[in-house]
């Protein structure tokens, strides 16, 4: 412990040698609390789960001063699970981002690595599952909103905001030599921001990306996302992985006092290589509600309806997400979260995100805990 912080000290004070207006910071967050799911394999589930209501992380960050309005930056963001220790994100030093990049006020930002795609970083925080509903996300995370796929060797372009008006592009390369497409991703989002009110659009695409011949390509080992409904076709013995997803989402938000109301709506197509078809489409309303400056609830609704050309099939769930949030200081907070989903149509099962699908059409899972920040 001693020398790791000697390292960090050493690497804060070259920074700072750099140029007086540089900086290494270390931060990070971890949360843990028991939860208890109603319908696992056929039976019910207690565990303690950790990083549930937001992925458990340290990091840094770094900016040094290149003059000119320039400096230069970058961040190495590790996932752990608080429980175990263990690395996050398929056992990576750095699983959550990693990237370096060139940062101007007045042309945007470069960053080269590990990121987002730009529909979740304008749009991630208008999601109940994200501002207070845990693991709360649409089915499957179809839609990536929640983060779960993050692309490898991917250039983003941010730009400033030029009267409310922003946007980004990224594209993330398949390594593959010859064949461009094997496992590639790209995204591009545009934003207006005016006041309480914030609207975004965008798109995403990535091809074969859950390539086994290509496993260092955009999507890595993230893809599907865990327990994902929609891995494989829905044909015959289930094995065709998908050849193409592609993802229209768009969202607004508006604030009105201590409340806050959020609409997103997404698009996800699926193409596998049976050359079977799935449409998923998304629709949430969300709202929180901060009734102290200390303490918030929120509420939010989802219904996600799908359709299978191929099997004239039409899955479709509903989701209701429960948050409550105490703060005990500006860094620690007591949470609690509950998630209720309803598998109705085609649809067989539910499968709330993270949690193993239930055996019946319905399932709920009750979280609560501490996190903290630092």
């Amino acid at each position: 412990m001693k020398k790791n912080r000697l390292l960090l000290g050493m690497l804060a004070l070259g920074a700072g040698a750099a140029h007086a207006d540089s900086s290494v910071t270390l931060y990070g967050l971890i949360g843990t609390g028991p939860a208890y799911v109603n319908n696992v394999k056929g039976s019910h589930l207690f565990e303690s789960a950790s990083g549930l209501i937001q992925g458990n992380r340290f990091g840094l960050k770094g900016r040094e001063d290149l003059g000119g309005g320039m400096s230069a930056i970058f961040t190495l963001e590790n996932g752990f699970d608080g429980n175990t220790g263990a690395l996050g994100q398929g056992g990576r030093m750095f699983g959550r981002q990693a990237f370096v990049g060139l940062a101007t006020r007045r042309y945007g930002t470069l960053t080269l690595g590990r990121q987002y795609d730009t529909n979740y970083d304008f749009m991630a925080d208008t999601g109940a599952a994200k501002l207070f509903g845990g693991n709360g996300a649409h089915v499957s995370d179809n839609d990536n909103l929640f983060g779960t796929v993050r692309f490898q060797n991917s250039v983003k372009y941010t730009s400033p905001s030029w009267g409310g008006f922003s946007f980004a592009a990224m594209y993330a390369m398949s390594n593959a030599a010859g064949d461009f497409a094997n496992n590639r991703a790209y995204s591009a989002t545009a934003a207006y921001r005016n006041g309480s009110l914030k609207l975004a659009v965008g798109y995403l695409q990535m091809n074969h990306p859950n390539a086994a011949d290509n496993p260092n390509g955009a999507a890595g080992s993230d893809y599907p996302a865990p327990f994902s409904l929609f891995k494989t076709s829905a044909l015959g013995p289930r094995t065709a992985l998908v050849d193409e997803q592609q993802v229209i989402a768009a969202t607004a938000s508006y604030a009105i006092g201590p409340t806050q109301d959020n609409l997103v709506y997404s698009h996800a197509k699926y193409r596998y290589f049976d050359g079977s078809h799935l449409r998923l489409d998304n629709a949430e309303l969300n709202g929180t509600w901060h009734i102290t400056p200390d303490f918030y609830t929120g509420l939010g609704y989802m219904f996600t309806f799908g359709r299978y050309e191929e099997l004239n099939q039409s899955p479709k769930w509903h989701q209701v997400d429960l948050g409550i949030d105490y703060l005990l200081s500006k860094r620690t907070d007591l949470y609690a979260f509950a998630i209720y989903q309803r598998a109705v149509g085609s649809a067989s099962n539910a499968a709330i995100f993270f949690m193993q699908p239930s055996s019946t059409k319905s399932q709920v899972e009750v979280s609560f805990g501490i996190r903290h920040l630092f």
